[in-house]
């Protein structure tokens, strides 16, 4: 999967990944698509008040995931981009392997990770069972 620069100058969040690539992006997207994104901005913009930081600054997140990850969720949150295509089963796995870390995935984001992850179901569907059900119940 290319990278899609997220680099809008009227964002209100930046992730920056474990390989220190940030994505500038709008935190509204984010935390639509998962309670555990909505939860980490109330706790950075209390961080921010704290520091007495610009309100209309944007927050920056230190993310445990490489950009890679940080990629197709930030893609897939983000409701008006196509949703983000995997050149391989391979590729789409570390996304996987986080999704229940910051699931429950919510409506519009939900869909658009089932559509990424459909050509997989569709041509390896054993293959992709036996590795989602690795992960334990719940998501995906």
């Amino acid at each position: 999967m290319p990278l899609i620069p997220f680099n809008k100058p009227f964002v209100n969040i930046v992730l920056r990944s474990s390989d220190g690539i940030e994505f500038h992006t709008l935190q509204s997207y984010l935390a639509d698509a998962s309670h555990v994104f909505a939860d980490m901005f109330v706790v950075v913009e209390e961080r921010a008040a704290q520091h007495h930081r610009n309100p209309n600054a944007a927050k920056e997140v230190d993310m445990q995931e490489t950009a890679d990850v940080i990629q197709a969720l930030v893609s897939i949150s983000h409701p008006f981009l196509p949703p983000p295509t995997f050149a391989s089963f391979d590729v789409i796995k570390p996304f996987l392997d986080i999704w229940p870390k910051y699931g429950p995935w919510l409506g519009v984001a939900r869909r658009r990770a089932e559509i990424a992850l459909e050509p997989f179901l569709r041509n390896e569907p054993l293959r992709v069972y036996a590795y989602v059900a690795r992960l334990g119940p719940g998501e995906p």
